[in-house]
């Protein structure tokens, strides 16, 4: 028996994602924003506060520590939302928990008004992917180390 909620983390799961993404099937919202997200550091949240720590929110978890989250907003909110992800895993680095880090990427409907969610998932990867890209490309110039320019697909 397969289930639309993750057993770990109390999330829905990759199965109910995909079932949401049929309601979406004919019409995609213009204010519709997707969020994908890998989180780094996650089991020493768990380790350190349990796993109801990391529980709360309502969103899809599609493997490992990548999530998506999917709801209806201005870019100006998306954008709200990004940097508070952002802050949130700086302000949990470095405490009892380890380095927390989160990668993100996000796809807004109104920019891609014939996209189906499928491609602004897609789309959100590649966001992620060219962000995870200008991050480590910063580690390495910062020390020191030659950086390759890459071709910026995503492998």
């Amino acid at each position: 028996m397969k289930s639309s909620v993750d057993v770990l983390t109390g999330v829905f799961s990759r199965l109910a994602y995909h079932e949401c993404l049929e309601q979406y099937a004919d019409s995609v919202p213009a204010d519709l924003t997707v969020f994908l997200m890998d989180i780094n550091g996650l089991k020493g949240v768990n380790d350190a506060l349990g796993h109801q720590a990391g529980d709360r929110g309502k969103i899809f978890r599609i493997g490992g520590d990548e999530f998506v989250v999917l709801g209806q907003m201005t870019q100006a909110q998306a954008q709200e939302i990004l940097a508070a992800l952002q802050r949130i895993a700086a302000a949990w680095s470095g405490t009892k928990v380890g380095t927390l880090s989160v990668s993100t990427g996000c796809a807004f409907a109104g920019d891609h008004p014939d996209f189906s969610v499928e491609r602004l998932t897609q789309a959100a990867d590649l966001s992620m992917y060219a962000r995870k890209q200008e991050y480590y490309r910063a580690k390495k110039l910062s020390s020191g180390t030659p950086v390759s320019s890459g071709n910026g697909v995503r492998p």
